[in-house]
Order: structure tokens, then C-alpha cells, then sequence
């Protein structure tokens, strides 16, 4: 081996060292975060707070389309039911997004590609977090035009350098050169000149009146009955209805036979109007069964044209001694105890579950058991309909983690679920007879259990509670004939440095794949909403495995996208303790989004309450950002009863302070920590 000489390894050195000096004394110097009463030069009047934008997200029903969509900035698979807004808190004050160390200055060297397992975790995907700080706007990328009457315009730029908006300068509440400004649209186009150094550019956003109801030339496809599906009996009148220019002649025709439809009400000539009728069901079909028979054709004569459409959904007829049955075809069957108010639910059905149907409209089945449940999450049962249920025999299993009741030979009924009045918990199956005993001898939760058979064709199961302190969730599934009611203790905590040992916690990372969720500054050039949600999933998975727990993903890769009903699977068979999904907030675009910051948690169910108001608590303690408290929503992840299920909204991605904060590794890591101790305080 070739020797090199000491004093060429000393050169060698002083060289090396001198290098390092220089790096060091050209590094940017960091800044402190600006005061809260600092905002931006241009801007207006602030808005009302406006929820997460989500044009994309799997939700069963969905939601209707609205007549000016915000643009592709935002997507959500976590979107409530139809009507359903989040409960927003009034727009608070612009606080500091932190002000321990590490939070909310930090040196633009620190962000880059980074794999987050900073305090000695499992392997984690590599994940950038690095915020361009070239001048782009980022929002709208393009030319526009909308209805909106104001808009929040993003981007990103050179922090070193000054921003110009209309030729005054942007005062930038970050300290990474991220920007947003508010501005108010007059009716027709609206330019806005955006400047740094010697680059401009030209934001064009063209601004319409919200238009009145316009004619139309065509019935609608939707409106046609059936949209999904129908039923009807044999010898009645099929009620048939659709949405066509008023003024026009609209016919229907089942079975060879055609009726003319009737105008609802007036309306000026050409605007959609409702049109509806009834067609007499023949007597030619066959008795005990149900048959599908097939569409309404319709037929549309305005404007000197006449056109022929038929409905998207097929009818079926129920022969003499049969009945319109529907099955639930949906994870959940969400049935409403008044459709018009979406969220208060009357009961969530299993896959399968049956009942018959007392009567129905284009939209929804009023069920035999009670409550209205959405065409398009069941079918109606074709053939021989038996849904009638007898329980043979009630088993009883207790375990380590909970109890399990399995009511034998039930087959599929539709019931309702949940804690009774005072300290009981009642089952009720509908299209059920026969009462079984039920033994809890060995029960943990119960001491004793009463059956009764009702009036109604109904058998109810009311379990007295001897020990509410235990209950930490329940559980209906069906396999085969049996039907399963399960129960989860609540877990408790271990002591020493592993205090969740024995604990299993579900974290989900929302959105995913070809969902990126909302969008911020960066645009898609830097951090969005999947790529946050994931790093702290990974960041909190650490924190917690180090405490004892067992953490599964929904899903780990930022190319993997699950839907809704995969990621509710997922927690249901896993069996875990604790369900929390991970999500960052934004506002739509004719929000501020330079005047909202904060932190906010949704859940459902009754025993998820004390965990979120815990959870939240101890998360923005941590992080010292706002609470905008624990909500009662229903957000599809946090509807299973089985246990405590969540979804954290941590930031605002929208507020330029706080999407600096959130992109900041280290403040990851400090979120990370803030949940570990939500979870430990909701576990105690």
C-alpha cells in the first residue's frame, strides 16, 4: 500500500477545514416567525370559514354537484354524506404556529428529501419535504373564470428577494417565501399583476354572474324513475316521474302501456320542470316471486322534436303473495331516520342485511324496520323473497381482548344496535321470531340479559351493564346464518417505558395514489396532503412502537390509494383498540386562507368523544397550535362502532405560516409526540 506523507495529510485537512467554514458562513441565516399581527400588504375583508374542497372522494351516496366546483386544488376521500358541512369554529386570530424549539424556525437546509425516523424507528419511505423557494403562483396555474366573488391567489418565491402584488409589496407571514393573497372579483375579467425580480406574471381570473335557472332541451338522465332501481305489486300503480322543459309533452310507457305525464307546476317555458304519472301494473305475473321486468321508456315531444329515452334502472313486480324486499349491497347500509337530516342515522346495516319495503320515491326505500336507506346502497332481492329469521340458539365466547354473542340460525335481518336507556345495551332484529337465553355468567361487561318478542315481528335483546368502565366498543357482522355481536374491552395501559404494550392502533394516511388531497403553496411541485399525511404517520408509528403499541397502516406508500370501504375493512379486521386518520386542512378558494390556522378533530360515535377531546388537547399543547376542538361529524372512517375512531385534521396547509410549520421534519416529529400523548391520555 502506498504511504502518503504526514504533512500532505495535515494540507490535506486545513483544506478540508476551510471548506467546511466557508459552507457554514454562506448558509442562510434562519428568521423569526413574524409576530401575530403581521398579514399580508394586499388582502381583504375576511371570509366565513368554508371546509375542505373535495371533488373526488369516494362517498356513498354521493354528494350532488355543485354549481361552481372549486378547481382540482383540493380532493378529499374523507368527505362527509350528502349536506354535510363539518362544524367550523368562527375564523380565529393568526397565532404563531409554534414557539418551541425547532418548530416554527427552522433553516431551509433542514428541509429536503428526509426518511423521518429520526428517533430510531423502522425503515420509512424517503418523502420530500422541501418547499420550492423559486417565485411560481401555484393558484390558479392558468387563466379562469368563475362565479366566485372573491379569491385566495398562492404561490411561491425567493424569501431573500421582495414579492410585488399590483405593485405593492406582499408582506409574507412565513419565512420560507411562501405567499397568499386575498383579493375581491368584480364581474368580467380581473388581471393581477404578480412580480419578484425581473419576472412578472399575469393572473387572469374572469368572473360571471351566478346564473338563474336556465331552459333545458332534454329530460335529465337522473330524474328518470327508476334511477337505481324500483318495485311495485302486482295489480298497483307504478308511479313514474322525470325532470323535462316545462311547457313540453312527455309520455311514459311499461308493459305496452303509455301514459302522458303531467306537469307538477307552472314555470316559465323551457326551465326543468317535474312531470309524473302512473301506469296500472298487469296481474300476469307469477305468484310467490319477485321478477324483474325492466325499464320505463319515456318520451319527450318539445321544441318541434321528440326524442325517445328510457330510465337508467330496472322495475321490478311482485307476484300475488310476494313482497319488495331490498338487500344491503354497500360496507354500510346508512339508513336515515329522516333523509332531509343527513348524519342523524338510524342505523348503519351490514353487507346483506334484508328487509322489506314499506314504500319508496327516486331516491330512497322507507324500510319495514324504519328509517329511509339510499337506493343506490342496496338491491332489490329477485325470486322467491324469504327474509324471515328465527333465532335456534345464542352462544356465548369470552375472551382476553372482549365477548362475543352469536345468535344462531338468524340468518340476515335488518336490526338496530346501540346503548339503551340507563346502563343497557339492546339489539333489536327485525322479521324475527323466537327468543333464546342468553348466558353471562362469565361476562366481564354484563349481568344479566332480557329478551322480548314484539308486536312488530321483532325480538329484542336488552344486556344490563354491570361495568360501563370496561366497554370500549361493539361490532355486528353476519357469518352464514349467524348472526355476531361482538364486544371490545378497553384496553389498559401497562406500566414503565411500554405503557401501550398489548395496545393495537389503526393509523390512517389519507388519501393516497392518484389523490393527493389538498394542495398547498408549493402546488404540486412541493409537499401536498398525501405526502404529510404519510410522513406522520411514520413519525407517530415511531413514537408509539417505542411506547409498546402494535401499529398497522391502512395503507404506506404514497402511490397507494385505498378506497373508503377498504380502509373501514381494514380496521374492522384488525381488531385494533384505536382507529386515527391523519389529514391536513385547507379552505376553499374564496376563503382567506392568510386568517385561519389551527387544529381540529371529528368523530362519531359516543364512545369516540372523550378519546377526540383528549386527543386534540394534548396535540396542540404539544405543538402549541390553536384547538378548534373535538366535532361530532361523520366522516365514513369514523362511523364503525368498534372502537374509538378519529380523524385528526392537524394544520392548515392554506395558512402560510402553519404549511411552513407542517413541512418542518422537526416539527413532525413534535406532532408525532403530541399524538402519542393524546392517545396515552384517551387510553387512561
Amino acid at each position: 500500500m502506498m504511504k502518503v506523507p504526514y504533512t500532505k495529510l495535515i494540507s490535506a485537512f486545513c483544506l478540508l477545514l476551510a471548506v467546511l467554514l466557508m459552507v457554514s458562513a454562506c448558509a442562510p441565516r434562519t428568521q423569526p416567525s413574524p409576530s401575530a399581527e403581521a398579514s399580508q400588504a394586499v388582502s381583504a375583508s375576511e371570509e366565513p370559514v368554508e371546509p375542505k374542497q373535495s371533488p373526488g372522494g369516494e362517498h356513498e351516496p354521493s354528494e350532488p354537484e355543485s354549481l361552481e366546483p372549486e378547481s382540482e386544488w383540493a380532493f378529499s376521500e374523507e368527505e362527509p354524506f350528502p349536506g354535510d358541512l363539518p362544524e367550523t369554529a368562527d375564523t380565529p386570530a393568526i397565532q404563531p404556529s409554534s414557539t418551541q424549539e425547532g418548530a416554527g424556525v427552522y433553516s431551509p437546509a433542514a428541509q429536503s428529501v428526509v426518511p423521518l425516523s429520526l428517533n430510531g424507528g423502522a425503515v420509512t419511505p424517503q418523502l420530500n419535504l422541501t418547499i420550492p423557494q423559486t417565485f411560481s403562483v401555484s393558484r390558479p396555474q392558468k387563466a379562469i373564470t368563475t362565479t366566485l366573488a372573491a379569491y385566495y391567489i398562492m404561490g411561491t418565491s425567493n424569501p431573500s428577494a421582495p414579492l410585488y402584488f399590483d405593485g405593492q409589496e406582499v408582506e409574507r407571514l412565513g419565512t420560507k417565501g411562501v405567499w397568499g393573497v386575498y383579493v375581491q372579483l368584480a364581474l368580467g375579467t380581473n388581471n393581477f399583476s404578480v412580480r419578484q425580480g425581473d419576472q412578472t406574471v399575469t393572473v387572469s381570473i374572469t368572473r360571471r354572474a351566478v346564473p338563474g335557472v336556465q331552459p333545458i332541451s332534454i329530460i335529465t338522465a337522473g330524474s328518470m324513475y327508476p334511477a337505481v332501481q324500483g318495485g311495485v305489486k302486482v295489480g298497483e300503480n307504478l308511479a313514474v316521474e322525470c325532470v323535462a322543459p316545462s311547457g313540453a309533452t312527455v309520455t311514459a310507457t311499461f308493459e305496452g302501456k303509455t301514459v302522458t305525464l303531467q306537469q307538477v307546476a307552472n314555470a316559465n317555458s323551457g326551465v326543468p320542470a317535474t312531470f309524473k304519472g302512473e301506469i296500472p301494473v298487469g296481474t300476469d305475473y307469477p305468484a310467490g316471486v319477485t321478477t324483474k321486468v325492466g325499464k320505463v321508456s319515456y318520451q319527450l315531444t318539445w321544441g318541434g322534436k321528440t326524442t325517445k329515452y328510457q330510465s337508467q334502472g330496472d322495475v321490478f313486480v311482485a307476484g300475488s303473495g310476494s313482497y319488495i324486499a331490498v338487500r344491503v349491497t354497500a360496507y354500510q347500509g346508512l339508513v336515515y331516520d329522516d333523509p332531509k337530516m343527513p348524519g342523524v342515522f338510524r342505523e348503519k346495516l351490514r353487507t346483506g342485511a334484508a328487509d322489506y319495503v314499506y314504500s319508496e320515491d327516486n331516491a330512497y326505500y322507507r324500510l319495514y324496520s324504519g328509517g329511509y336507506i339510499p337506493k343506490s346502497l342496496c338491491e332489490i332481492v329477485e325470486g322467491e323473497v324469504r327474509i324471515g329469521n328465527k333465532i335456534t340458539s345464542v352462544s356465548t365466547s369470552i375472551h382476553e381482548d372482549g365477548e362475543r354473542y352469536t345468535f344462531h340460525g338468524i340468518a340476515t335481518p335488518a336490526y338496530r344496535v346501540g346503548r339503551g336507556e340507563g346502563h343497557t345495551f339492546v339489539l333489536t332484529t327485525y322479521n324475527t321470531n323466537g327468543t333464546q337465553p342468553v348466558n353471562v355468567s362469565s361476562s366481564r361487561l354484563f349481568s344479566g340479559v332480557r329478551s322480548t318478542a314484539n308486536q312488530n315481528n321483532s325480538v329484542s335483546y336488552v344486556f344490563d351493564f354491570k361495568d360501563t368502565g370496561r366497554y370500549w366498543g361493539y361490532l355486528v357482522q353476519f357469518d352464514g346464518n349467524d348472526l355476531v355481536l361482538s364486544f371490545q374491552y378497553k384496553p389498559t395501559l401497562s406500566g414503565g417505558s411500554t405503557p401501550l404494550k398489548g395496545v393495537k392502533i389503526m393509523l390512517d394516511p389519507g388519501h393516497g395514489g392518484h389523490d393527493p388531497g389538498a394542495l398547498g403553496f408549493s402546488g404540486t411541485k412541493g409537499p401536498d396532503e398525501n405526502t404529510l399525511n404519510l410522513a406522520n404517520a411514520y413519525a407517530v408509528r415511531n413514537k408509539l412502537t417505542a411506547l409498546g403499541a402494535e401499529v398497522v397502516f391502512t395503507r404506506s406508500r404514497l402511490d397507494e390509494y385505498l378506497s373508503l370501504d377498504e380502509r373501514l375493512q381494514s380496521f374492522e379486521e384488525s381488531g385494533a383498540h384505536l382507529f386515527l386518520s391523519l389529514h391536513h386542512n385547507s379552505l376553499g378558494e374564496s376563503s382567506d386562507g392568510n386568517k385561519t390556522t389551527g387544529t381540529e378533530i371529528y368523530y362519531h360515535t359516543n364512545q369516540s368523544a372523550t378519546a377526540a377531546a383528549r386527543l386534540v388537547e394534548a396535540y396542540t399543547t404539544q405543538v402549541n397550535r390553536i384547538n378548534r376542538g373535538a366535532k361530532n361529524g361523520y366522516y365514513r372512517v369514523t362511523l364503525l362502532p368498534q372502537s374509538p375512531s378519529m380523524l385528526l385534521e392537524m394544520g392548515f396547509i392554506c395558512h402560510p405560516v402553519e404549511y411552513e410549520n407542517l413541512t418542518n421534519p422537526a416539527v413532525i416529529e413534535q406532532s408525532a409526540q403530541g399524538i402519542a400523548n393524546g392517545i396515552l391520555a384517551a387510553l387512561r
